[in-house]
């Protein structure tokens, strides 16, 4: 097992309890994370190689098509939230239990850091749009960022949930603030939506190489030559 799907399997590892029941429900995580691994490391790997395809080709192209915007946006989406999501408490858990060794921890946080040089060129607000963006592409009706009722397990109306969690940020903003920094990108007033994914892929465009090579210098199998 090799690759991202490390950390799929220690999450699952570090899960321990002194009931015997949930002892053994981690056990099948563990269990099922461990065989998994090499089809997550593959499915990370091959989304990445996807999403340099087609980020390459909105900054380059000349013309490019809805179809071709709407998988930026949800390949973007998914680049950004689903190939590090790890917390700093996992990662120095994977580093101390010795599974990886010092020359796959190395390659680890090497493609680790490209990702991060991807993710920050970004700006906040940049991150709510492309936030926003993938839900439009996969979802009929954008309902998370409405104002939703909290109800009691009785169906008491006990307040109202007014936050958008923005994944990629790591934190929830209010609806208002989702508002505000579309707003201030001028999105679908001053710049259209085509024009945007054209801007964000070009500034992206410098790192999604970096990226996709350091992924697959870690996703080799370890006994094949780089």
């Amino acid at each position: 097992m090799t690759g991202t799907f490390a950390a799929d399997y220690h999450r699952d590892m570090n899960t321990s309890s002194d009931s015997p029941a949930l002892t053994e429900i981690a056990r099948k995580l563990t269990r099922q994370a461990a065989a998994n691994g090499d089809i997550k490391g593959a499915q990370k790997l091959g989304w990445v190689e996807d999403f340099e395809r087609v980020c390459l080709h909105v900054a380059t192209s000349a013309e490019v098509n809805e179809d071709t915007r709407a998988i930026f946006w949800i390949r973007l989406h998914g680049v950004l939230c689903e190939i590090f999501d790890l917390s700093p408490e996992l990662l120095k858990s994977i580093e101390a239990s010795g599974y990886l060794s010092a020359a796959e921890m190395r390659l680890f946080y090497a493609a680790r850091s490209a990702w991060t040089k991807l993710v920050e060129v970004l700006s906040d607000d940049e991150h709510v749009l492309a936030d926003y963006m993938r839900q439009t592409q996969v979802h009929v009706l954008q309902a998370g960022y409405d104002l939703r009722p909290i109800n009691k397990k009785g169906g008491e109306l006990v307040g109202i949930n007014d936050q958008r969690p923005i994944r990629s940020l790591g934190r929830r903003l209010t609806l208002a603030e989702v508002k505000q920094a579309c707003a201030r990108l001028g999105v679908w007033k001053k710049i259209s939506e085509r024009d945007y994914a054209v801007l964000i892929a070009r500034k992206l465009a410098p790192f999604v190489t970096p990226f996709r090579e350091a992924m697959e210098r870690f996703n080799r199998p370890p006994n094949e030559p780089f």
